[in-house]
């Protein structure tokens, strides 16, 4: 299979392409995730392997400061180098920080090739209607970029229980 760009991926067969578009991984420096265990590329492949998946986009919506975001787009754009029709990169913004989320969306768009975003669906209590994240918005607009809208806790609620009362 030849990789063009995502939208442009072309099979050799017949078949319809299968495509994971919310695909969550780790850093292979960080411990066993408690949702979905410990990732690797090659379970990663296996598991796509094994479910007839030809190509899963790896992203993560956590909110994440410029250097992490940096690193977490660097590690994926050198899977997608090493394996350029089974992973894609939808890139991570530092969102909370308007003049660095900018820049890593130029970045990782212009050198990284990203195949999209992932975005929470808030950024510290901000929807994504807010005018102070307006400036994001607009550039991946003017961009014509892919984004996923992924949820995220309301800001003030607990993860484990998002607000309801425990039992």
């Amino acid at each position: 299979m030849e990789r063009r760009a995502t939208n442009e991926a072309v099979a050799p067969d017949s078949r319809a392409r299968a495509i994971d578009v919310h695909a969550h991984f780790t850093l292979p420096s960080s411990p066993p995730h408690s949702h979905f265990g410990l990732w690797s590329e090659q379970v990663a492949l296996g598991f796509m392997d094994a479910h007839g998946i030809d190509l899963q986009l790896l992203g993560i919506s956590t909110p994440m400061k410029p250097d992490q975001a940096r690193r977490l787009n660097d590690y994926v754009a050198g899977l997608v180098a090493r394996y350029p029709t089974r992973f894609g990169l939808l890139a991570n913004l530092p969102s909370a920080n308007i003049d660095a989320a900018l820049a890593e969306l130029a970045r990782a768009s212009d050198e990284l090739g990203a195949d999209g975003f992932t975005l929470p669906s808030n950024v510290a209590g901000k929807y994504w209607g807010n005018p102070a994240l307006s400036p994001i918005l607009a550039e991946l607009d003017r961009r014509g970029a892919t984004v996923l809208l992924h949820p995220a806790v309301d800001a003030g609620k607990d993860f484990e229980n998002l607000g309801r009362p425990r039992t």
